[in-house]
């Protein structure tokens, strides 16, 4: 877990690379000339990424001035996707949502695509995937799963159960925690900015 969670660092930190390289004229240049190339909504973002650069020896930043390093000795992002897809193909979602999302990382920048939009594309569920099998969501799901299953068994028999669920992607909710909830003493009520979503469970 460890391993792969490293290789998904780098491959974000040379997205990260790649992307200014491409946004920056010269090799060396201000951070503030960068700046005023890019809309104030991305200057966070910004502010993000270069320090990735500069903790991985692929950014020096001295008196105002940064210059990008030579990256040969740092992996393009595609040697390490598939590396970690060889290895280990259940990261596939987590991986291609990365791959989607650092490439387009120039046009967020720039303000050419909506982050957000890029995350919940109409014709990709690939933010979903990730949610819902990604490794580095599989313990978080299991621990709000038994923590349900939990209170629900604890709830006297009495007394109908309802459980509210706030969430952007409802379909996140494993299978099997729904199939356990259908009790006929349990009522499962989600609330989501996503009609397309709610349709769906």
């Amino acid at each position: 877990f460890r391993e792969f969670s490293l290789l998904l660092d780098m491959m974000c930190v040379r997205y990260a690379f790649d992307a200014i390289q491409q946004l920056s004229v010269e090799n060396s240049f201000t951070l503030d000339d960068l700046r005023r190339q890019l809309p104030e909504a991305q200057h966070p973002l910004l502010t993000k990424l270069t320090p990735m650069l500069e903790n991985n020896d692929l950014l020096v930043v001295s008196d105002g001035l940064a210059t990008l390093q030579d990256p040969s000795d740092f992996p393009e992002a595609i040697s390490i996707w598939e590396h970690i897809v060889q290895q280990s193909p259940e990261y596939l979602p987590e991986v291609l949502l990365l791959s989607q999302c650092g490439e387009a990382l120039p046009k967020v920048l720039s303000g050419e695509l909506d982050s957000d939009k890029l995350l919940r594309a109409d014709k990709s569920s690939l933010f979903e995937q990730m949610l819902e099998v990604g490794p580095n969501y599989r313990s978080f799901n299991q621990a709000l799963s038994n923590a349900v299953l939990t209170s629900v068994a604890n709830w006297p028999s009495t007394q109908r159960c309802r459980i509210l669920l706030i969430a952007s992607y409802p379909a996140q909710i494993s299978y099997a925690l729904l199939d356990a909830l259908d009790n006929g003493q349990t009522d499962l009520v989600i609330a989501s900015d996503n009609a397309a979503n709610l349709s769906s469970t």
